[in-house]
């Protein structure tokens, strides 16, 4: 009964190879525009899924308080920084950031001043030099919170929050536009942020998966011209690389975003779909050295293999299926994407490959395709038959030894190291991770923790108290917190304890 059924379904392919063609054009032009579609996610989002406790808090702080500061590094001498010509621009900078609504706030020089004198000096440089310092030269203490060393001086821009990776980078890039435009007079300005750090781990990958899938090609165009000495041998290349475009296409269009984990996607998807044009394609060269038509030779094939691989192909899918179990979304989208490539490979090889292969041989006289398949597989067929042999002469040593390697595959795999640092992913040398570092570096502080308190009434002494003690027992249970900022600080400085 199933082999009625198979033959039936191959003769349904041999009958319209051409509408496959056909369709498997349209498809493909199709598959261009989704390509096109297709974004870079390797932030928040794809690391930690909506659903989330963490996820959510992290909404809503940023609904109230605005995303990840972007920190502008200004080095050069303070005297030189806070310059009448220098603290001009510097205003006409906060200006710039507080009329844009892609920021929530900045904290400068020229705005810390104005809000704790409640004078107005951005269309006085003079003045500001003068509250910026006291009769003898010494720096107002309001700026030293900004006021990193004698040759650093910070600003810090918030942007307002739950933006995307993308919005987040244009509004960071927007900081850079404006200083490119209005450059300071000895001062060198850098804006440091993660929208940056963020967007060249992207590039980073997307270079190195480029190079991969470049190698991987390469390896396989190899790997066929020696091994698969077909007809047609490079035709399965092609359908693999069909196959991808339908895969990204789809991608594109179903709005699943290019991360750390479906980058690598393409890669795999070589490896794996090519196999299913291999099996296929070597069992037809087979069929014609024993058949006596292109057209059985077609059917005998179709009708034998499709089951068969549909089997591992099942197999297959059920693997990457269970990637799913992953809470992380990019882990997620990964095995999706997979198994959905992996089925479109299938696809593609049952009704493309078999269309081109049977239009192509269809008017070539059999006995001549028959030469050379016996040609072609000879070779090959003589060192497999005397592989299996040795696999049926020697089963329970092989059973005994995929054993130990399952088992010892399975203890070691628990030995290896579990990474979350992001900066790892991406090349040491990059200007924007070296900035970063360098930030770092010359302010002693590798980021902060933010706590979002929510209360009746924030600013109540109960609160207020507890802010107080919590604050000072983290600063006791751990020595590398190096400062603490919150209401209760604040109240405590301004009250004298």
């Amino acid at each position: 009964m199933l082999l009625k059924i198979t033959e039936a379904f191959a003769r349904f392919i041999k009958r319209n190879p051409l509408w496959f063609i056909i369709i498997a054009v349209i498809i493909s032009l199709t598959a261009i525009p989704g390509i096109t579609m297709l974004k870079a996610e390797t932030g928040f989002a794809s690391l930690v899924s909506p659903e989330s406790d963490i996820y959510k808090d992290n909404a809503r702080y940023e609904a109230s308080f605005g995303g990840e500061p972007f920190t502008i590094l200004l080095k050069g001498e303070i005297e030189e920084v806070l310059s009448p010509a220098n603290l001009s621009a510097t205003a006409e900078f906060e200006e710039f950031v507080c009329d844009d609504e892609r920021y929530c706030c900045i904290t400068g020089p020229v705005a810390l001043l104005e809000i704790a004198t409640g004078q107005l000096y951005k269309q006085n440089p003079q003045a500001i030099e003068m509250a910026a310092f006291d009769t003898t030269g010494r720096l107002n203490p309001l700026l030293q919170p900004l006021v990193v060393d004698d040759k650093h001086v910070l600003m810090l821009v918030t942007p307002v929050g739950n933006m995307s990776d993308d919005e987040s980078l244009k509004a960071a890039r927007a900081l850079e536009d404006f200083f490119e435009a209005n450059p300071l007079t000895g001062v060198e300005a850098t804006v440091i942020s993660d929208a940056g750090l963020i967007n060249a781990i992207s590039v980073s990958m997307g270079t190195d998966i480029a190079i991969l899938l470049g190698l991987s090609v390469v390896v396989m165009l190899i790997i066929l011209m020696i091994s698969f000495r077909v007809h047609w041998r490079l035709l399965s290349l092609v359908m693999v690389g069909i196959s991808a475009l339908w895969t990204f296409g789809l991608m594109g269009y179903l709005s699943v975003p290019l991360s750390m984990a479906t980058m690598a996607v393409l890669p795999i998807l070589i490896g794996l779909g090519i196999d299913f044009s291999i099996q296929f394609h070597n069992r037809y060269q087979e069929e014609i050295a024993r058949c006596g038509s292109v057209e059985e030779a077609i059917v005998i094939s179709i009708s034998r293999m499709f089951p068969i691989v549909g089997v591992a192909l099942l197999a297959t899918i059920a693997g990457f299926i269970t990637l799913y179990i992953s809470e992380v979304p990019m882990i997620q989208d990964f095995g999706f994407m997979l198994a959905v490539g992996i089925i479109i490979s299938y696809l593609v090889s049952l009704f493309l490959l078999h269309s081109i292969v049977y239009l192509a041989d269809k008017r070539t006289p059999v006995e001549k395709l028959k030469i050379k398949s016996k040609q072609a597989s000879g070779r090959i067929e003589a060192y497999l038959a005397k592989l299996g042999r040795m696999a049926i002469h020697h089963t329970g040593w092989i059973i005994i030894v995929a054993l130990v390697f399952a088992i010892a595959g399975g203890t070691v795999d628990n030995w290896l190291p579990t990474n979350t640092d992001y900066e790892e992913l991406m090349p040491q040398d990059e200007p924007a991770l070296v900035e970063m570092r360098y930030l770092r570096e010359i302010t002693g502080s590798g980021g902060q923790i933010r706590f979002l308190v929510e209360a009746e009434d924030v600013t109540s002494f109960e609160v207020l108290a507890w802010m107080n003690d919590f604050q000072q027992q983290a600063a006791a249970d751990h020595p590398e917190i190096i400062s603490i900022d919150s209401p209760a600080t604040l109240i405590t400085q301004a009250t004298d304890g």
